[in-house]
């Protein structure tokens, strides 16, 4: 677990808001990490205080800071299921083969296709509800 500190600051221009930019660990494609500035905003100027901004600041670094939980929304889950599917799924004497076929079955026609290129951040209960 890291500590940052990142100072609060005010944007221009209309509707000024109160923003960080922290450092983030960003996964790239080939698996190695690559640290970020990022941009957050923490309310706008009218509607919340310093003081608000301060507290807001607190919640986001604290999961910034533990960086084990930023990396692991970042994962895709096309490669959570290929990890469950070998693991789990195709395990020999785990399930039965009819089992093995409906799941499979289920993830290749269903699953994969509508979750597979998404990052597990980016799946909301409404798309799974659809």
């Amino acid at each position: 677990m890291r500590y940052q500190e990142s100072p609060i600051k005010k944007t221009k221009g209309k509707n000024p808001k109160w923003f960080i930019r922290p450092y983030v660990d960003v996964l790239q494609p080939d698996g190695s990490l690559l640290r970020e500035r990022r941009r957050f905003y923490l309310g706008s100027l009218e509607s919340s205080s310093k003081d608000d901004a301060k507290a807001k600041r607190k919640e986001v670094l604290y999961t910034l800071n533990d960086g084990n939980h930023v990396l692991q929304v970042q994962v895709n889950f096309g490669e959570v299921l290929n990890t469950y599917e070998s693991r789990f799924l195709l395990a020999k004497n785990n399930l039965s083969a009819s089992t093995q076929a409906k799941y499979t079955s289920l993830i290749k026609n269903h699953v994969r296709p509508g979750f597979g290129p998404l990052c597990m951040a980016d799946i909301t209960t409404q798309q799974i509800t659809d």
